[in-house]
């Protein structure tokens, strides 16, 4: 079983994050799995700014037609929380394809009544809650509380020194109990620091599970092959993932002068 675990980091500036979730993933995994866990050329600095976030968005779309041609994959996961490209990812592949966020909300309402979600930066906000809502889960949501990154393109230090990797620890802790106090039974940490805590097996505050969002991906993905496989299904086409024909898909790229 071979899974695309797709996040939006650079591949570059943000290797040591890149490299955590992968060995986070394969610990996670049963010995059948193997994770190719990715990231993107630029990466997604900036992606807090809608004005910026669409070049996220291309980089998706070209890797599902690329892995809807040449194939590789038994499942997709998004592990970028912001779910950039989800619909379309699910539009044009007949693989699952498993959203992180969608995943943890669902998961937390599992285990308490109100989630918090801890996010990055403040600029983030409404696009999670955007996410949350559209998931229908709205009335579950306690709040959104910003971890307050005036700048997320050094976070790959916190991977890479232990003492940074140690305050950035606090910081999204310091969140996580404002996202209690807001009345959250259940804590939905995102980024790169929902990793920094995995990786110290901070998987609670007190009574109140910190969600560890990359896991569970991970774990749902490997079920969702499972399933697959059993039943041949994996997303409805009838509604919003209707995609297109292999013709059609044919005819547009010709039309724009694209290439997979």
């Amino acid at each position: 079983m071979r899974i695309r675990y797709q996040l939006l980091s650079s591949e570059t500036a943000m290797a040591a994050f890149l490299a955590a979730v992968g060995d986070h993933c394969a610990d996670t995994a049963g010995p059948s799995v193997a994770f190719d866990v990715r990231g993107t050329d630029h990466g997604a600095f900036g992606s807090e700014f809608a004005v910026f976030a669409h070049y996220d968005l291309r980089a998706v779309v070209d890797l599902g037609l690329t892995i809807r041609t040449t194939g590789g994959y038994d499942a997709v996961v998004m592990a970028n929380s912001l779910d950039t490209g989800i619909v379309e990812l699910r539009e044009i592949l007949d693989i699952p394809v498993v959203s992180l966020l969608e995943t943890a909300c669902f998961w937390a309402c599992t285990l308490g009544m109100r989630f918090a979600l801890v996010v990055p930066h403040p600029k983030m906000a409404p696009r999670y809650r955007r996410c949350v809502e559209g998931y229908g889960l709205a009335a579950r949501l306690a709040g959104i509380e910003a971890i307050a990154e005036d700048d997320l393109s050094d976070l790959d230090a916190a991977f890479a020194d232990r003492a940074r990797g140690d305050a950035q620890t606090a910081a999204c802790l310091a969140a996580c109990r404002r996202g209690i106090e807001a009345g959250a039974d259940v804590v939905i940490p995102a980024g790169p620091h929902a990793m920094l805590l995995a990786q110290r097996g901070l998987f609670a505050l007190g009574p109140v599970p910190l969600l560890d969002g990359y896991g569970l991906a991970a774990k749902i993905a490997e079920t969702a092959v499972g399933i697959h496989r059993r039943t041949g299904v994996c997303v409805s086409r009838s509604g919003l993932y209707r995609g297109p024909s292999d013709a059609t898909v044919a005819r547009i790229l010709a039309a724009r002068d694209l290439s997979v």
